[in-house]
């Protein structure tokens, strides 16, 4: 974990958080051993995509479209952060949604596969998408990532996400995060955030929606 090993440790002396938060971790971990530093630039990708022997496709934990499908207001527009180099495009190119990376490295590979699929490099701490664009954002494992370089980025990406969709949109987070912990420690701005257990032992989903006003209520 580098820099951000305290952030977990820390979280453990939230009420109720020791077994969410050490069965996250210890998920969480088995990425961070394969990576090192949160690193998710060109350079990582470099390593996954041009130096390592990579599958196509590769789905962070295990997780396909259909799962996630059900939580997600699918007439958009949306957007999917993170994407990597997973199946979901693939799963959703009939619906209005863009697919963002911090490299252009699996976006590359992606776009020679579906040429019709909507890319874009963007950080997703600091996006370049208008407030309000969207009605749904989806990740999977992105937060968790994130939250892997300290605490600090991962409330940056919140907020970025927070920021970018519409009243009421929700974001739909594949996370090994159950409760108010990890990425999601502060869900203040949120009207209301709730975990789906989906029968995964590695991950859930959590579906938290925007308020439509800023003094609406949980």
């Amino acid at each position: 974990f580098g820099s951000s090993l305290e952030i977990p440790v820390m979280l453990l002396a939230r009420p109720g958080a020791a077994v969410t938060v050490m069965r996250a971790v210890l998920v969480v971990w088995l990425f961070a051993a394969t990576i090192g530093d949160a690193d998710w630039s060109d350079t990582y990708w470099r390593s996954v995509l041009l130096e390592g022997d990579t599958p196509p496709e590769v789905e962070w934990y295990d997780v396909e479209w259909p799962t996630v499908a059900p939580f997600v207001p699918l007439d958009g527009p949306l957007l999917h952060v993170g994407v990597g180099t997973s199946t979901w495009p693939r799963a959703t190119s009939n619906l209005d949604m863009i697919h963002t990376d911090l490299s252009d490295l699996p976006l590359s590979r992606l776009r020679a596969a579906q040429p019709s699929v909507r890319t874009q490099v963007e950080d997703v701490t600091k996006m370049s998408f208008p407030s309000g664009q969207f009605k749904a954002v989806v990740e999977k494992g992105t937060l968790d990532g994130v939250f892997m370089g300290g605490l600090r980025g991962a409330e940056a990406a919140l907020a970025e996400i927070h920021r970018v969709l519409r009243p009421g949109g929700v974001l739909v987070s594949v996370t090994a995060y159950e409760g108010q912990t990890g990425p999601f420690i502060s869900l203040d701005a949120w009207a209301r955030c709730v975990w789906h257990d989906i029968g995964n032992a590695r991950a859930g989903v959590r579906v938290c929606t925007k308020r439509l006003s800023p003094g609406e209520e949980l």
